[in-house]
């Protein structure tokens, strides 16, 4: 959900919103709902024949439209556009593919002087053109040497680290965890260890990623100090990156999920007092399950993880300007994924043989078209409580 869209309707709807802070709780979800109905959103997801390809070959793919919010597959875009980009950031080529009852699909045709390297499939619509390319789908895939015929997997590689504050800060003198990631020049994830200094050169601090790249590290700053990390890939790489700088003021979202509850409390830096009215909302792709003013004397709230539905559950602090002041994403995954069983009516065919395929849910009904198959379910709403 863009956030100048959200801010837009706010003052647009409520312009003297200022005057009537009891009425704000109640106010967002209103807000949410008018971001959904004038400003909906589409997700696009594209999947190629293979992962690496030669110069002169057609990359073929197929690519699927959903709405955001309830991920049902939605046609109201007429044409996916697919782009292949090269390294410095070239389009390379351009197809725009015509929906074909319910599905997109077709092909990139690689030029055969097209260089060795890392490229970038990207697909998007109309549409998301006019909202932001944080929505644009990419894919990242290795096109190989036309001459030499071979793929090259193993090449040096740069890489890039970036941290991420829980919350979006580190509060000053307070303890924050902050998550990073460590990414190769071409896209792919790069394993790195780094060690924490501050500007007088004491170490502070280790970490290590353990999946793709990412990791998590607690970590205090001082008043009055700078930090930085020097980080070591899997080749003996060294390079060096600077730790975000604390805040003096403001406010950092701290969410905990453990033994099937989620903890929300508020950090703020260390020896500061503040008391502004804050507002926290919870919602899942822009469906509202919270919205409440923040109990500053209480500064945690207590929430079963069964109450929210599977996917990115997104928490927001608003001030009393309703600006947002820190945000914090959390996966559910209530173990509900659809359990689908596929059957054939043989186990071997003939060339040009028509067969025929099984599909079977045991819980959810079927639609069935020429291209693609939808799973239809019930729409829960959810409303979290309090513990």
């Amino acid at each position: 959900m863009t956030r100048k869209y959200l801010l837009f309707l706010m003052f647009v709807a409520y312009p003297s919103i200022s005057h009537c802070q009891n009425e704000i709780p109640n106010i967002l979800p209103i807000l949410f709902h008018n971001q959904l109905a004038y400003f909906p959103q589409e997700k696009i997801y594209l999947h190629t024949d293979k992962p690496y390809y030669i110069s002169g070959e057609r990359i073929w793919f197929r690519a699927h439209l959903a709405d955001a919010v309830s991920h049902v597959p939605c046609l109201f875009s007429r044409y996916v556009y697919v782009e292949l980009i090269n390294s410095i950031d070239t389009v390379v080529i351009r197809v725009k593919i015509r929906q074909d009852e319910g599905a997109y699909h077709g092909y990139l045709l690689i030029p055969d002087d097209s260089p060795g390297g890392y490229y970038t499939v990207r697909a998007y619509t109309t549409f998301m053109r006019s909202q932001d390319e944080n929505y644009f789908f990419t894919k990242t895939i290795y096109i190989g040497d036309t001459l030499s015929r071979t793929i090259h997997t193993e090449m040096y590689e740069d890489f890039d680290v970036t941290f991420y504050p829980e919350g979006g800060s580190l509060m000053q003198g307070t303890a924050c965890r902050t998550a990073f990631k460590a990414m190769k020049t071409n896209g792919q994830p790069a394993n790195i260890s780094g060690v924490i200094y501050d500007q007088s050169g004491t170490e502070t601090g280790k970490f290590e990623s353990n999946h793709l790249g990412m990791g998590l590290f607690l970590h205090l700053s001082e008043k009055g100090k700078t930090y930085y990390a020097v980080c070591v890939n899997d080749k003996g790489q060294t390079r060096h990156f600077d730790l975000p700088a604390s805040a003096e003021h403001g406010y950092a979202l701290n969410v905990n999920q453990t033994g099937g509850r989620i903890y929300v409390s508020v950090l703020q830096p260390a020896n500061v007092h503040q008391n502004n009215e804050l507002y926290l909302i919870a919602h899942t792709r822009g469906k509202m399950h919270l919205s409440a003013i923040w109990d500053y004397e209480k500064n945690l709230d207590v929430f079963r993880s069964d109450q929210f539905p599977s996917g990115v559950l997104h928490f927001v602090l608003f001030d009393a300007g309703l600006n947002p002041v820190s945000e914090r994403l959390l996966f559910i995954n209530r173990q509900d994924q659809a359990q689908i069983t596929y059957q054939s009516d043989q186990e071997k065919y003939n060339a040009k043989l028509v067969f025929r395929t099984f599909l079977q849910h045991p819980c959810n009904y079927l639609i069935i078209n020429n291209n693609f198959v939808l799973l239809g379910a019930a729409k829960n709403f959810y409303v979290c409580q309090r513990e």
